[in-house]
């Protein structure tokens, strides 16, 4: 945790420095001044809703394709202009590796994860090797290992709580965990009421991983709408993605 909280550190020092600074201006600003720096607050909100909504598009445009080819473009387009090389390889490798794992190339995925020298990538961004890792082992059965990856991660990737946006990352750890524990059989309703929030709130790809889960819990569970439901989602908005087929074969206890 201490490695975590001086990278985050790191990084917010800078942003802290420069929000002072911008608070010292507007105190010395006019009005007018002051009223057009406080508007372009909601500005950037919604100008990064706006740009996020176009990578949801994309994302779904490219989940059509037959290939994982187009999902890793989209995915990996934006961040070759992160500056932070370390970063930019962890990311890249995870964002190429993610749409492998969806599409069912596994042996691909884990080629593409092992190029990067995990030793040397702060602890914070390790977790994304366990996420992947986590996710083989869930989508080819092997629950018990996928859960073992998941709670490493978790336990790896908890700074301090002052620091703004952990809270999201340590829930988005907490869910891979979350997900291994229902389709192991540990299926208390307020672990699935809670995977059943999430899929309501997260972005496209996280709603997959999440619909292909509740498939499975709803199938075991013989709750047969609510596995349609699940199963026409993933079929509609990402067809060829191999993954994304039940762990059990339909009627199968």
């Amino acid at each position: 945790m201490r490695k975590n909280n001086l990278f985050i550190l790191k990084i917010w020092i800078p942003v802290i420095l420069a929000f002072v600074l911008l608070l010292i201006l507007l105190i010395h600003a006019d009005a007018i001044v002051y009223a057009a720096a406080a508007a372009s607050v909601p500005f950037i909100f919604i100008l990064r809703k706006v740009l996020w909504s176009g990578m949801n598009k994309d994302i779904s445009k490219a989940l059509q394709s037959e290939t994982s080819e187009a999902l890793i473009h989209t995915l990996t387009k934006p961040l070759k202009k992160q500056t932070n090389e370390k970063i930019k390889q962890a990311f890249l490798a995870y964002h190429t590796a993610l749409p492998y794992v969806l599409y069912g190339e596994y042996e691909k995925a884990e080629k593409t994860m092992s190029e990067v020298d995990w030793e040397g990538v702060e602890p914070l961004y390790r977790t994304v090797d366990l996420n992947i890792k986590s996710l083989i082992h869930y989508f080819t059965g092997e629950i018990h290992s996928g859960i073992s990856n998941a709670r490493k991660a978790a336990a790896s990737s908890t700074p301090s709580k002052l620091f703004p946006g952990v809270n999201k990352s340590n829930e988005f750890q907490e869910m891979f965990v979350e997900i291994g524990q229902v389709l192991y059989g540990f299926q208390s309703e307020k672990i699935i009421h809670s995977l059943e929030m999430k899929f309501t709130k997260l972005p496209l790809l996280t709603q997959l991983i999440l619909a292909w889960t509740l498939m499975n819990v709803y199938q075991q569970e013989k709750e047969t709408a609510k596995y349609e439901k699940m199963k026409t989602f993933c079929e509609t908005h990402a067809p060829h993605c191999k993954s994304l087929k039940p762990l059990y074969n339909e009627g199968q206890d």
